[in-house]
């Protein structure tokens, strides 16, 4: 996950955190989620995309699907397809499905 899309998400991200009132580890543990899973994630490490969409749905939920077709463009790990094409049917973005 080296892309400039995926780059620029983790940034968006990222920058959202520092400009709220919330420490990224607070962030993560309102997600449960360890602080360090949420590092690795904004650093460029591959988790799962359940975990993605629940970080974008909590720090930028009105830029959510936005946000998601994104981070599909930059190409997704094999093993997060099905939870991917699962997302797509429930907001009828069946474009990116194939």
């Amino acid at each position: 996950m080296t892309s400039t899309i995926a780059k620029d998400l983790r940034t968006h991200l990222r920058n959202s955190i520092e400009m709220s009132k919330e420490s990224q580890k607070q962030v993560a543990t309102k997600l449960g989620i360890s602080s360090s899973y949420l590092s690795k994630f904004l650093n460029g490490k591959d988790v799962s995309f359940w975990i993605v969409h629940k970080i974008i749905n909590y720090i930028d939920k009105e830029n959510e699907i936005e946000l998601i077709l994104n981070y599909f463009k930059e190409g997704i790990n094999s093993k997060n397809v099905p939870a991917a094409l699962e997302y797509c049917y429930s907001k009828q973005l069946y474009d990116y499905t194939s």
